[in-house]
């Protein structure tokens, strides 16, 4: 998987209550991002998630809109979401639908909703990647002497 600095949307970014991705994506400046590719959001958890003990999981959704402020967004399309208690290294992706809403305004940006209560610890990175790694090993089934 290729990261690219400017398809980032979080690095490390600290969320102990609900706040937008500290990066934006402006998809009017000239850059090629996949024209008739798939696209996805890759997320993964930098430091554990935390909470005083009511928080059940944190929602991460995905908005669009006309304006970098993001108050009220255009268009909004939940992800996936992170379990309390998740540790550094876990991941998820989701694959962005080519007619998403959000996908039709001028900025992108993601959004970190914890359920049930504000985190005490917790840290992301998050981009926006062509290809995904969907590598995985699988025991050969014979032995080597």
């Amino acid at each position: 998987m290729i990261l690219d600095g400017q398809l980032q949307f979080s690095s490390a970014q600290a969320v102990t209550a609900a706040a937008l991705s500290t990066n934006y994506v402006d998809l009017a400046l000239p850059r090629d991002i996949g024209t008739g590719a798939s696209l996805y959001v890759f997320a993964n958890v930098q430091e554990t998630l935390t909470d005083g003990g009511s928080n059940t999981s944190t929602l991460v959704s995905f908005h669009g809109d006309d304006e970098t402020s993001f108050t009220g967004p255009a268009a909004s399309q939940d992800l996936f979401s992170f379990d309390d208690g998740d540790v550094a290294g876990v991941s998820k992706i989701a694959r962005l639908d080519p007619a998403s809403a959000p996908l039709n305004y001028r900025y992108l940006s993601l959004y970190y909703a914890p359920v049930g209560a504000n985190l005490t610890g917790g840290a992301f990175d998050a981009h926006m990647v062509l290809n995904v790694q969907k590598y995985v090993s699988y025991a050969g089934g014979f032995t080597v002497s």
